[in-house]
Formats: structure tokens, sequence, C-alpha cells
């Protein structure tokens, strides 16, 4: 009964504090075991802790999370441990896509769909500090039976935190009125790429693999008290900035994508910023300006481009406990 409350505590607490601000919409009902239907699983159920779905800005489909909340203490988590999470995810998500059971507690059906599996998992006791891709050494497809088309992602202790700090960020910048509340003045960018048009250029909702990766790239157009409205592009960053290059690769991507024409202002926003960052950043504004032989037309639009640190930075998400085992 303690595990179960636990998870209802935790799936609340990832849709409100993380996925909601990101634009993913949570269908409920959450902590449901359903049939198996796939006879070398060998289960009579699988869990779904809390799903998750959005609508993909390159796909033409709404992607569905299948997804399993888990915690450990400092040092109280193995390989094995993770590899059988993973394994156990990958028959749930892979179960899921043919489950009739599944997909009548959670498919709208006007909609075509994938579903995935992501495994979400925190430490709730704040003081690890390993690397959490060694765990996941051992889960790879031949050890966990994962097949060729079942899509599954991890989000590790490390980028929950980050996810938690960006996410609060967000809406602190609303409350200082320093971000729009009307959501149909504040989107994710997603540009058209080499052979993938966006569907959406003005999406909802942040992708999983922008999530995960390293820039989370927002738009808005931001009313001012006097004059005409301010259109800005925010860009987090999750690297800590250590070399002049990760910053001349976000200048590239703000020029590529044309959002320095496009925009009055461009803030870059910085959780684990090395305190050499903004030193380097201005190093790197140099040089992309020197790269287009020092002309002014380049220096006056880098010059809308600033580079700020964010002090609030979540260490630890939730002290509930979610057992690392099989349910």
């Amino acid at each position: 009964m303690a595990e179960t409350a636990n998870i209802a505590k935790m799936a609340e607490k990832v849709s409100g504090d993380i996925f909601e601000i990101f634009g993913w919409e949570r269908v409920l009902p959450s902590d449901q075991n359903w049939d198996c239907v796939t006879e070398e699983h060998e289960k009579k159920t699988h869990p779904s802790d809390v799903v998750f779905r959005y609508k993909h800005p390159y796909l033409d489909s709404t992607i569905y999370f299948t997804t399993d909340l888990k915690s450990f203490a400092k040092g109280s988590v193995t390989k094995q441990q993770v590899r059988k999470a993973v394994a156990s995810l990958g028959m749930s998500a892979a179960c899921a896509a043919v489950s009739d059971a599944w997909q009548t507690l959670y498919l709208a059906s006007d909609t075509k769909w994938d579903v995935r599996g992501l495994l979400f998992v925190y430490n709730h006791d704040g003081e690890y500090s390993g690397n959490f891709d060694e765990l996941l050494a051992d889960a790879n497809s031949a050890k966990t039976g994962l097949s060729s088309s079942t899509v599954l992602h991890v989000v590790d202790p490390e980028r929950v935190a980050y996810l938690v700090t960006v996410a609060n960020d967000i809406v602190a910048l609303k409350g200082k009125k320093k971000l729009p509340v009307d959501e149909s003045r504040f989107w994710f960018f997603y540009p058209d790429l080499i052979g993938e048009p966006s569907r959406q250029p003005r999406a909802k909702s942040a992708t999983i693999e922008s999530l995960c990766g390293p820039l989370i790239v927002c738009e808005y157009i931001l009313d001012q008290s006097v004059g005409p409205a301010t259109t800005g592009a925010l860009v987090y960053y999750s690297r800590k900035g250590e070399h002049i290059d990760e910053f001349k690769y976000i200048l590239d991507y703000l020029f590529r994508y044309q959002l320095l024409s496009n925009c009055d202002q461009i803030v870059i926003r910085m959780a684990r910023a090395v305190a050499e960052a903004p030193a380097l950043f201005k190093k790197a504004v140099d040089a992309y300006v020197s790269d287009f032989n020092d002309l002014q037309e380049v220096r006056e639009r880098l010059g809308r481009v600033k580079l700020e640190t964010i002090t609030n930075v979540v260490t630890v998400f939730s002290q509930v406990e979610i057992c690392m085992g099989e349910r």
C-alpha cells in the first residue's frame, strides 16, 4: 500500500513539476496493471505508473509514454537492477503497442500514435554523484531482449534535477513578467530540417529528444508597457560552457535557423555554467565575428544575445522512495 501511495504521489509531482511545464499531457488513470498479451514475456500483467503524451513536431503522430518511476539511495543501486528495470519497461512498451487493454485505457481513437517507454529515475537522498551511464552500460538490447522496434528513453537523476531547474526557471520568469503567461504567445522552437519539415513550428510541447539533449529552445512574444511587443528566444543550454566551440555551436544554431533575424532579443540560460563561461562566450562572439570578416552587421546581431546563469538550481527532486525492483 505504501508503494502504491508513493507512486500516486510521484505521478502527480512528475507531471506538475516537470512535464506539464514542457507541454506534456498526463493521461489518466495512473498506477495501472494491465494484461500481458505477449506469451514470450511470461508475465500476467505489465505496469504503467503514469502515461504521458504529446504531439510530435516532426512526425505525424502523437507520442505516448508508458512510464516507470524509480528511485534509489546512494550506493543502493546496481547495474543488474537497472538492466532488469530496462528489460521490464521494454516488454511493457512492446506489449502496450499491441494490447487492447492498454490502448482502451489510454489512446485517443482519432489520432495516429506511437508508444514508447520512459524510465524516470531519481536519487531520493540527494547524495548520488556517480555516472548513471555506467549503470546503463549493461542495459543494451542484447542483454535485455529489447526488440529493434521498441523505443525507450531514460531520464536519469542528473537530468531529472536539470529539468526541474529549467521548469522552475520558466515559471519564475513568467512570474517576473519576463515571459508571457498567455500560452499562445510562448512556444517551443522546432525549425524545418533538411528532409524533415516541421509540422508544428510553434510547438506547444518539448520533445523528449530536446529535453534530454543540450538545447531546449523557446520563442515568445512579450507585450511592453510602451511601444510594440518584443519577439524573443530563450535557449536553455545544459552543458558547462568549458570551451569556446560550445558557444560557437549555439551561435551557429541561432544564425542557421534565423532566430537572430527574427528575434529582438535572445537569452541563453545555463544552470551548470563554469565560472569562465561568460568570458568564453564573449570570446566566442569575437571569434564568430572574425569568421565573418568583422562585419558590423554580424556584431550588431550578436549583440542581441545575452548569457545568463540560473541561480536557483535544484539538486534533489524528491525524497519519496519508489523501489528499483519489478512490480
